[in-house]
């Protein structure tokens, strides 16, 4: 009997099989990085600080910007400072 490969295997050549392999593994491994919270880009935190600050002409400083992965998009917390006189009818609720 002979047991012979179906076609020559070359070592600098790909093999197609381990194509299948390896992508399937790449794209578990991005969606589980974006699946555990981490952290957004500081280009994005950068976006989301310049888009809080211009929002309201009475927002006297940002005070913390947090932007996590959730899934394909992020989950946002942005700290706003208010003017005291503000906040004053507002009571606890702000």
């Amino acid at each position: 009997m002979d047991n012979k490969v179906a076609g020559p295997s070359h070592p600098t050549l790909p093999n197609p099989l381990n194509l299948l392999t390896v992508l399937p593994r790449q794209t578990a491994l991005e969606n589980i990085k974006s699946m555990v919270g981490m952290s957004a880009p500081p280009e994005f935190l950068t976006q989301l600080t310049y888009l809080a600050w211009n929002h309201h002409p009475e927002i006297v400083c940002i005070d913390t910007v947090r932007a996590y992965t959730f899934g394909p998009n992020f989950f946002v917390e942005v700290d706003v400072v208010l003017p005291e006189a503000r906040l004053q009818g507002l009571g606890f609720w702000v």
